[in-house]
C-alpha cells in the first residue's frame, strides 16, 4: 500500500487479528443486540489496532538514536494515519454515542501498551509482555458488550477473562513449538531460567485445574468448558508428542480453527 514513495506500516503478526476480533464477536453475540453501532466501533478498534507497529518502530528507532531511515518515516506517516481515524472514531462514540468509559478503556490499553513495548528482557519478562499483549487485544469483547448494552456487567468480565485464558493458551502453544524446533536444530531459546516448553506445561495444567473448578461450581455453564477442550487437548498432545513441528502456516490455520471453535460455544452458551 503506497503514498507517494512511501509504504503504510502494517502488523505482520496475523494471530494477532484473530487475537482481537474474535473476542470482538464473542462479545457482539453475547449481548443478544445487534445494531449498526457496532460497525464505527469495528473501525475504532481496527485503526487503534494499527497504531501499534508504527508505535512499536518508532520508540524502537528513536531510543536507539534511529530517527531518519525509510522505516521510521513510513512509520510515523502510518501513525499520524491511523491515528487521525481513531481518534475521529473516539470522538464519535464518546460524544455522539455517548460511550464515554471508551476512553478509560483507551487509557488503560496506551498504558498496558507502554508496559509491553519497553519490556526488552529476552527472559522471563517476555512471558509478561505476551501475557500483556493478549490481555490488550481481547479487551474488545468487554468493549462490545458496553458499546451494546451501554454497561459493564459481570458477564463482560467474566468472558475477558475467558478471553484471555483461552488466547494466551494459544500464544503458550506457538512459543513451545518454535522451542521445541529450535531444539531439534540444536539451538536452545529460553524465557530466562524457564523454558517455554515448562512454561506450556504449566500454564496447560493450572487451566485445566481452573475449568474443572470452574464446571464444578457452574455445571450448568459446561458449554464455556467445552469451548477450551480442543485447544487443551492440542496442547497436551504436542507436549507429549516427540514430533516436531515445522509448518508454522498450518499451526496458524489450526489455531484460527479452534479459535472459531471457542468464539462459537461462548456464544451459544449465552443462549442455554
Amino acid at each position: 500500500m503506497k503514498i507517494g514513495i512511501q509504504a503504510l506500516t502494517i502488523t505482520d503478526e496475523h494471530g494477532s487479528w484473530v487475537v482481537l476480533f474474535v473476542p470482538m464477536v464473542t462479545g457482539i453475540l453475547s449481548t443478544k443486540i445487534f445494531s449498526v453501532d457496532i460497525i464505527p466501533l469495528f473501525f475504532l478498534i481496527l485503526f487503534s489496532f494499527m497504531l501499534y507497529k508504527p508505535a512499536e518502530i518508532m520508540y524502537r528507532q528513536w531510543s536507539s538514536i534511529r530517527m531518519k531511515n525509510q522505516k521510521y518515516q513510513n512509520a510515523l506517516i502510518s501513525f499520524f494515519i491511523y491515528g487521525f481515524f481513531a481518534t475521529g472514531l473516539l470522538f464519535y462514540e464518546m460524544f455522539y454515542l455517548q460511550k464515554f468509559l471508551l476512553l478509560v478503556f483507551g487509557t488503560a490499553a496506551v498504558v498496558i501498551f507502554i508496559l509491553s513495548i519497553i519490556i526488552k528482557d529476552p527472559g522471563n519478562l517476555s512471558f509478561l509482555r505476551e501475557f500483556l499483549g493478549v490481555t490488550i487485544l481481547t479487551s474488545t469483547a468487554p468493549v462490545s458488550v458496553y458499546c451494546l448494552s451501554n454497561q459493564i456487567t459481570e458477564y463482560a468480565i467474566t468472558l475477558w477473562i475467558l478471553n484471555i485464558l483461552f488466547f494466551f493458551s494459544g500464544t503458550c502453544y506457538v512459543n513451545f513449538l518454535i522451542e521445541k524446533l529450535s531444539d531439534s536444530k540444536g539451538k536452545v531459546v529460553k524465557l530466562g531460567k524457564i523454558s517455554s516448553r515448562d512454561i506450556h506445561f504449566i500454564y496447560h495444567v493450572a487451566l485445566s485445574l481452573i475449568l474443572v473448578s470452574f464446571v464444578m461450581a457452574f455445571p450448568d455453564q459446561y458449554l464455556k468448558v467445552l469451548a477450551f477442550v480442543p485447544m487443551t487437548i492440542l496442547a497436551f498432545n504436542a507436549y507429549f508428542s516427540k514430533r516436531v513441528v515445522k509448518d508454522f502456516k498450518k499451526v496458524g490455520l489450526t489455531l484460527l480453527g479452534h479459535s472459531l471453535f471457542f468464539a462459537l460455544f461462548i456464544s451459544i452458551s449465552r443462549y442455554y
